[in-house]
């Protein structure tokens, strides 16, 4: 059994499903998500901002953890005992999880030498970690259920255009100082530079602005041809996500949530534009992250 533990947003759900289904597909056991830090401790971490478990609107392949699966993880003991608790877990019960915590943001291909009963306690955040599953990660990552009247309008209008998907993360970026210490904000030299760019290589592109503040995107941020901000989602990340893959250009923000919506686009020949300076703490700023064909500036 592999489980997966779950922490942050939907697109870091998302990374931390895609690297436990790869685990278990590879080795023939299932998949189970740990919720517990998801839904409870993290709401009452300080500055931590909580977040919904978002993976059943897709077809996912995991279902939750039982607190007896993964007790053994959690004692609050000091980590060199942990390691003795597990050994002596092993011996008394063969194929007991294995602890697999992240060492760094960089891709670790160690990771992928896991056995078949693991637990996964990290952000997972590099396209490698899944790349010989990326079929299976497409396909379970689309959405059980169908667009509502607007959504299907606007799916329409993205089909029948040079569609840009441009993303603008501000939110807990801005109140949560946590957030603001690690991520920092793309300035609006990010965004002028990347519109140029896709301007200069797409003839008549049609834009669709996605963010946390569309007041102040409406506001500040000048755009080179048609655009239409999509407000209308709210507390439905996974409805715009499904505008973003739709899409055949992006201009994403530091986000893995606009990181997913360009990956997850089949359109041929995309160009996709990354920030080159994904966080201030320099030790999130890892090569391994975008797929070697995304542009960054």
């Amino acid at each position: 059994m592999i489980v997966a533990k779950l922490m942050g947003g939907l697109g870091n759900q998302m990374f931390q499903y895609a690297l436990g289904r790869h685990l278990a597909l590879k080795h023939g056991v299932p998949l189970k998500v740990d919720l517990d830090f998801l839904l409870r401790e993290s709401r009452s971490v300080p500055d931590t901002t909580p977040h919904d478990y978002n993976l059943p609107h897709f077809h996912v392949a995991a279902e939750p953890s039982t607190v007896a699966e993964t007790s053994v993880l959690k004692l609050p003991v000091a980590r060199g005992w942990r390691r003795q608790l597990r050994r002596v877990q092993q011996m008394l019960a063969p194929g007991s999880l294995t602890h697999v915590l992240e060492r760094g943001l960089a891709f670790d291909p160690r990771v992928l030498r896991a056995g078949p009963d693991v637990y996964l306690e990290g952000y997972w955040q590099s396209p490698r970690y899944f790349e010989p599953v990326a079929a299976q990660i497409r396909a379970d990552f689309e959405l059980r259920d169908g667009p509502d009247g607007r959504n299907a309008a606007l799916l329409l209008d993205i089909a029948d255009s040079e569609a840009v998907a441009v993303h603008v993360r501000r939110g807990d970026y801005i109140t949560s100082p946590g957030a603001a210490r690690v991520h920092g904000l793309c300035g609006l030299d990010y965004y002028e530079a990347a519109l140029a760019e896709i301007a200069r290589r797409v003839r008549v592109p049609r834009f669709f602005l996605f963010s946390d503040d569309p007041a102040w995107v409406q506001a500040n941020l000048r755009v080179p041809g048609t655009a239409t901000m999509i407000t209308h989602n709210g507390p439905r990340p996974w409805e715009d996500l499904r505008l973003m893959r739709a899409c055949r250009h992006f201009v994403i923000a530091n986000s893995s949530f606009s990181w997913w919506g360009a990956w997850l686009s089949a359109a041929p020949g995309k160009i996709v534009i990354a920030p080159r300076r994904w966080a201030l703490e320099s030790g999130l700023n890892v090569a391994t992250r975008h797929p070697p064909e995304w542009q960054t500036l």
